[in-house]
């Protein structure tokens, strides 16, 4: 949230000089009645910091759920590697290939599906060799999170 403070106030202050005080220093500027009220705006410097408080404030709503779940899929990958999961499985060329390589388990599986699987991986593959995992919900939803983001990138 603070990233998004600093970069309006850096878009502010620029936008303000390049609106307001460049043009009146250079001259370029006389003051006079215009029928539109927007050069008005941009002569007195009003224009610049009420664009960028409104792309600050556009930034910060839309940011939210992005970090929200950048932090269960940090969470999932960090109990991946607790778990020594890549004893047997493989993500983009690093582990083992006992199990299936997960590369793009987001692309083929969905949540609920792997939620099953983790609890009680023969239910859902019956010869799966894999034995349960046994962490808490919150931390198997964390798992899951990161198993989902795993997909092929779209260019």
């Amino acid at each position: 949230m603070i990233k998004f403070i600093i970069i309006g106030m850096a878009i502010s202050v620029s936008l303000t000089f390049r609106f307001f005080f460049w043009p009146l220093k250079s001259g370029q500027w006389q003051f006079k009645q215009s029928a539109s009220p927007w050069p008005n705006m941009t002569k007195r410097g009003v224009f610049a910091p009420v664009m960028s408080l409104f792309m600050v404030g556009f930034f910060m709503m839309n940011s939210g759920s992005v970090l929200a779940a950048d932090s269960t899929v940090t969470r999932g990958k960090n109990i991946f590697a607790k778990l020594s999961c890549s004893i047997c499985h493989r993500i983009h060329g690093e582990g083992a290939q006992v199990g299936p390589d997960l590369s793009y388990e987001g692309d083929k599986r969905d949540r609920k599906w792997l939620l099953a699987h983790f609890k009680d991986p023969k239910s859902v593959v019956p010869n799966s060799i894999m034995p349960p995992v046994s962490i808490s919900d919150s931390e198997l939803g964390d798992l899951s999170s990161y198993m989902l983001s795993l997909k092929k990138e779209i260019n």
